[in-house]
């Protein structure tokens, strides 16, 4: 194999050669065939490693394409990096129509494991509602946004709507008369604050309605006063889906710069 490397290029010299050499040539030829022997084989290691280990581009080594390995998944599980969250819708006319979801107290229950789990479950939502506040709360401020209650009503309105999402990726708004953000793929805590997050393209000078802040307005909105989340755990995959409902809803067309500051 070697030989034929030789041979494929251009180094092989027969004993002919160096048979008539000169005697005052032989050491200069034989140094030449050593030399370029050498020069063959450092070229048939090249292209043998290349071939084994990947492509060498300009001197920087790239890795075959075959041989690369991802634990990542397929593109649609990000859309914005871990953070799929629909776009707001901008309400112009706001109906103040009540929410249909009626409020329905926990029934009395005697067997004692299942009560412990519906106190369990109550701890879980109790934690979940204090960190909805908390953290809202402590994000509005920063913009002289009185705090918000929650709401009873924008809670199983959202929880309704949560337990409907196939956790198919696709996220899409409830259609309901409240202001609404959606996230996908965060935490509690990270979506809201990746919600706030979008204040770094916020226009305080030309304030209005962008599909890149709308969760941001709508998150620190003077005249909301109310809100009401759900969520639900779609898997490794996609992780949690979180819905929260505003009311009075943000994002009123020509109110932006008394309810944004």
């Amino acid at each position: 194999m070697f030989s034929n490397a030789l041979e494929a290029a251009g180094f092989m010299y027969s004993n002919k050669r160096m048979h008539h050499a000169g005697p005052d040539k032989k050491p200069q030829e034989l140094g030449m065939v050593v030399l370029r022997m050498c020069h063959a084989f450092c070229l048939t290691w090249f292209f043998i490693n290349t071939m084994v280990s990947g492509a060498i581009v300009l001197g920087t080594f790239f890795p075959s394409v075959d041989r690369i390995k991802t634990n990542l998944p397929a593109e649609t599980r990000w859309t914005t990096l871990r953070a799929t969250i629909i776009n707001p819708v901008t309400i112009s006319d706001v109906s103040k129509t009540a929410v249909s979801v009626a409020e329905t107290a926990i029934p009395t229950i005697s067997v004692a494991s299942t009560a412990s789990q519906v106190q369990n479950s109550d701890s879980a939502t109790t934690n979940f509602q204090d960190e909805i506040l908390d953290v809202h709360n402590f994000l509005r401020q920063k913009h002289n946004s009185p705090p918000l209650q929650w709401s009873a009503k924008l809670q199983n309105y959202a929880q309704n709507y949560a337990d409907q999402y196939n956790c198919n990726g696709i996220l899409k708004h409830s259609g309901a008369p409240y202001g609404e953000n959606i996230a996908l793929g965060f935490n509690t805590t990270a979506a809201l604050y990746a919600w706030y997050d979008e204040i770094k393209v916020y226009n305080f000078d030309n304030p209005g309605f962008s599909e890149q802040t709308g969760h941001f307005t709508q998150l620190v909105w003077k005249n909301t006063s109310q809100v009401g989340c759900g969520k639900i755990y779609c898997g490794s995959y996609y992780g949690q889906y979180t819905i929260c409902n505003y009311y009075s809803p943000g994002n009123v067309a020509g109110q932006y710069r008394q309810n944004v500051s």
